[in-house]
């Protein structure tokens, strides 16, 4: 299933550090210190999981489809978050990537955790669906 695929690569990427800048190198080669700044990408336009969802809404069970629209919502929530923090001034949208000062880093740790934690519990539910069907189309 694609979004089984997509909340496992979501996983992975909220897994990893924050990428992050504390000084500039220039081309004569001076470097200046800078207030540090936290990269994050815009998962948001990366992970839609409900588009994916409608046509197979017949056969899952009602927990497993509220676990990826729980999973879907969260990961809107996290995009407006990064999105409302630019429009207030507080960082900047550059290429699909989010830049927020570094005092943001525990917001931020908190908000990941819980996003990895309801997209966990959808791909727990979608990888016992998956279990389940392969067993009884004697796949298993």
């Amino acid at each position: 299933m694609t979004f089984r695929a997509e909340l496992a690569g979501l996983v992975r990427k909220l897994e990893e550090p924050f990428s992050e800048i504390n000084s500039i190198t220039y081309a004569d080669g001076k470097t200046e210190s800078k207030r540090t700044t936290i990269w994050i990408p815009d998962i948001a336009r990366r992970v839609r999981l409900i588009p994916e969802l409608l046509p197979k809404l017949g056969v899952l069970d009602v927990e497993t489809i509220g676990a990826v629209i729980n999973a879907q919502i969260a990961v809107e929530e996290y995009g407006e978050y990064l999105r409302s923090k630019t429009k207030r001034g507080e960082g900047e949208e550059s290429g699909g990537e989010f830049a927020l000062p570094g005092y943001e880093r525990t917001i931020l740790e908190i908000r990941n955790k819980s996003l990895i934690e309801q997209a966990g519990e959808a791909i727990g539910r979608l990888d016992r669906y998956l279990d389940n069907d392969a067993r009884t189309k004697g796949l298993a």
